[in-house]
């Protein structure tokens, strides 16, 4: 797989591990679809930062899969992280 050959922290890893979650969730496996999205989440961390729109649409879609599975609480918590990042970003750009 695409991890052994460029190492498990890159994008693109990232990005196979995102899609296979999207696969997941429109398969109504949303635990599997958080699980590959956290993970797709903590490479686009240490590959982007945390002050990225990657970050914030990953925190976005792990918020949403929460709130499939009821876990109303941490749903909040990324989706207010996810605007967070998306403001700093916006606010970020307007200072340019």
């Amino acid at each position: 797989m695409e991890k052994t050959l460029r190492g498990e922290v890159h994008a693109t890893v990232a990005v196979l591990l995102r899609r296979l979650g999207d696969l997941y969730l429109k398969v109504k496996q949303e635990s599997r679809a958080l699980e590959l999205t956290e993970q797709a989440a903590d490479i686009n961390v240490r590959v982007y930062g945390h002050d990225h729109p990657k970050h914030a649409e990953d925190e976005y879609t792990i918020g949403i899969i929460c709130f499939r599975l009821k876990m109303l609480e941490p749903s909040l918590e990324h989706l207010r992280t996810s605007l967070a990042v998306y403001l700093k970003v916006l606010d970020d750009e307007n200072d340019k």
